[in-house]
């Protein structure tokens, strides 16, 4: 089926004297908010801007290798000699995949981080973008075969033409759907961070 980008809608001021009402019990889980969750697969996509600062690069990864078995990092700016070493900020990890801009001044860039304790096996590179904007890694997690995506639509400078930035970024989409095979049997998943998207 079609995609479509969610549509902005105005904000609303709340009244001062406003209470939230309490939630009712969902239906679809006995138990409502309180209910148990077997097998739950907690996923982040992060703008993070950076990562060349040690301090926080190092506080950062080891927060969220607490919190999330899959970490997508867009922004890295990393280059492919500082992927190693980076790495090792998250800890006990099953696997790392980055995409990341060979130039003098780093810029962009892209990584998957998978943590060693959601049962993660065939990790597998399916695609790295030479303009470090995607990443698309196949996997079987608890028996479910997946592939999860990260894309950032914002093309380099140099890449940038005369016609927009939805033409730049349409290229970018373009891409990644002639690169990234359709495995039969996989999910999907899809981790952007973009100002529009295909339809």
């Amino acid at each position: 089926g079609s995609s479509r980008c969610a549509e902005k809608r105005p904000t609303q001021a709340i009244p001062h004297r406003y209470k939230p009402k309490a939630r009712k019990p969902s239906a679809r889980r006995p138990g409502g908010r309180n209910a148990n969750h077997i097998n739950d697969l907690p996923v982040r996509l992060h703008n993070v801007q950076g990562l060349g600062d040690t301090p926080f690069r190092k506080y950062y990864l080891s927060q969220a290798r607490m919190k999330f078995g899959v970490l997508g990092l867009i922004e890295t700016k990393s280059k492919p000699t500082d992927e190693p070493s980076w790495a090792k900020d998250f800890p006990e990890r099953e696997g790392d995949f980055w995409a990341s801009a060979d130039r003098s001044t780093a810029a962009g860039g892209v990584a998957l981080l998978f943590a060693n304790n959601i049962d993660a096996k065939d990790l597998k590179l399916i695609y790295k973008d030479p303009h470090a904007r995607i990443l698309s890694v196949s996997s079987r997690i608890r028996g479910v075969k997946i592939v999860f995506t990260v894309i950032h639509a914002e093309s380099f400078p140099e890449l940038k033409t005369d016609r927009g930035s939805d033409y730049d970024q349409a290229m970018v989409f373009a891409r990644a759907e002639h690169n990234i095979p359709i495995l039969p049997g996989h999910e999907y998943v899809w981790l952007m961070d973009t100002n529009n998207c295909p339809s």
